[in-house]
């Protein structure tokens, strides 16, 4: 998402699914961090 503004209401939104246990912590790191993580390092240029 590229609007800055959005990513305090979807992290808030994400952790109260994640408190309520309707997603796994586990599940959205592996499908969701680790994969934005390793997409980002072939984005960025490195220095």
């Amino acid at each position: 998402v590229s609007d800055l503004s959005f990513h305090d209401s979807l992290a808030t939104f994400v952790a109260i699914l994640i408190a309520r246990q309707c997603l796994l912590l586990e599940d959205l790191v592996r499908c969701v961090a680790i994969p934005s993580l390793l997409n980002a390092g072939t984005v960025l240029p490195s220095p």
